[in-house]
């Protein structure tokens, strides 16, 4: 392409100005979303992410979220007090 140019295309936009494009050079899927619009994916078998995810704000979980195997619901940490004893689960 020439300089200044490129080669993202816009798959689809919408009035209110949300767009959905694709640029081939960087490899980068991008939706666009005007300032309060809301994204969810709706997937009753579950979402597999391969690679790193960045996130910006708040990760907000219903359940668990389990990070190298250890549960953040209901991990223990032992020899917290004295003795052997375990701390309750996280509140």
């Amino acid at each position: 392409p020439q300089p200044g140019t490129s080669l993202r295309e816009i798959i689809g936009s919408f009035q209110d100005g949300a767009e959905l494009a694709y640029d081939p050079e960087t490899h980068r899927l991008e939706f666009r979303l005007p300032a309060g619009g809301t994204f969810a994916i709706v997937a009753p078998g579950g979402v597999a992410i391969e690679g790193d995810v960045d996130v910006t704000g708040t990760v907000t979980a219903s359940e668990d979220v389990i990070a190298g195997g250890i549960s953040g619901k209901h991990h223990r940490h032992p020899d917290v007090k004295a003795g052997t004893d375990e701390s309750g689960e996280p509140s």
